[in-house]
């Protein structure tokens, strides 16, 4: 649950003595402070112009800030809309003077100052989706994303790249298909429908043990479990079973000196490690982040791997760095990835900037 920040030592100190304009000398100097740590927007808005409205899901950043004074290209205005899947419900239609209503409920903890303390409808002109709508506790958003591919509303990540990046297999099956030589970890995928299902492929096919079991399309470490040999597996199997959802086989990979992601926002790259001194997983448990010098194959890779479902504007790669110095991609991440604590202002700006510039292509012409 996120919390509102807490007022600094030096404001509460403000706030209790009785000299005013100490007060209001502390509170702009915080102010300024705050918002040097985000560029200003590159079109300024022409106010005589109708606006646009952005619709973000999004519980982590706050968009209101990042796209405060923002405009498109010709100077159209923006109205944020940020908000949850579950405080959304929506229409959509194939007539084109009313394409999609969103009714959107007040949320629990909403930002100060800003639209989320109620509820309103709206009729968003694009459509940025920064969490998944399904989640490790079963609740699933799909019908909401139907509704939106099926107005034809754009987005980013566009909504076939949206859809398919929530399956996991699917994501490596495209992976797989591309025309360069990707260094995949390599998977097999198991319906789990029956008994059988862990017994078809011969050795040609299968992953040897020890491996690594991942029910389902979960992330960030959830649903994943080491296998190291036949009777193992034979005991995680009789759980899997007692499911309905799907899982994949990856080679366990042991000798890892780190691991490290290869992100790439629009035409911006970035690389970090990401290193766990409390679990295998390496995104679980007490976890660092250090900034990383990408290769230019990383760049390379990253751009094939953005290729795929119509192209991804927000995407990273994990990688896996082993001790022998080879290198193997453990998974791409789509339009929900998580950013850098440390440079999540900055991305999130080239984010900000990346959507009005492919707005702008659509809106002003």
């Amino acid at each position: 649950m996120s919390q509102q920040p807490k007022p600094s030592a030096t404001l509460l100190s403000a706030l209790q003595s009785a000299d005013k304009n100490k007060l209001r000398k502390t509170k702009t100097k915080e102010l300024s402070n705050e918002e040097q740590k985000i560029a200003a927007p590159k079109y300024k808005p022409d106010h005589k112009k109708a606006p646009k409205t952005i619709l973000i899901i999004d519980f982590q950043t706050n968009w209101y800030r990042q796209f405060k004074d923002a405009a498109l290209a010709d100077g159209t205005p923006l109205i944020i809309e940020q908000t949850l899947w579950t405080y959304i419900d929506i229409e959509s239609s194939s007539n084109s003077n009313e394409k999609l209503i969103v009714d959107v409920q007040p949320n629990s903890t909403p930002i100060p100052f800003t639209s989320q303390s109620k509820a309103r409808q709206i009729s968003p002109d694009f459509v940025l989706i920064r969490n998944f709508p399904t989640d490790i506790h079963g609740n699933d958003f799909k019908n909401l994303l139907f509704g939106f591919m099926f107005s034809g509303v754009p987005s980013m990540n566009n909504w076939n790249a949206i859809f398919y990046g929530m399956h996991r297999p699917l994501v490596h099956a495209a992976l797989c298909q591309l025309s360069c030589d990707l260094p995949l970890v390599p998977m097999t995928y198991h319906p789990n429908f029956t008994a059988r299902t862990d017994a078809l492929l011969s050795d040609k096919g299968n992953v040897p043990y020890p491996k690594v079991i991942k029910v389902a399309s979960t992330h960030s470490g959830y649903g994943k479990i080491r296998v190291r040999d036949k009777d193992e597996m034979d005991d995680v199997r009789s759980i899997l079973i007692l499911s309905k959802d799907f899982y994949t086989t990856e080679t366990l990979v042991e000798n890892i000196d780190f691991e490290f992601r290869i992100q790439k926002l629009g035409t911006a790259y970035r690389g970090f490690k990401r290193i766990s001194s409390s679990s295998w997983k390496n995104n679980w448990g007490t976890i660092q982040h250090v900034d990383y010098a990408l290769e230019e194959k990383h760049k390379q890779w990253i751009d094939a791997a953005s290729s795929i479902f119509g192209g991804l504007d927000i995407c990273a790669l994990d990688v896996l760095k082993l001790k022998d110095g080879k290198e193997v991609i453990l998974e791409l991440n789509g339009t929900a990835c998580g950013l850098m604590a440390d440079h999540e202002a900055e991305d999130a700006t080239i984010i900000r900037d990346t959507l009005i510039e492919k707005m702008s292509a659509i809106y002003c012409k």
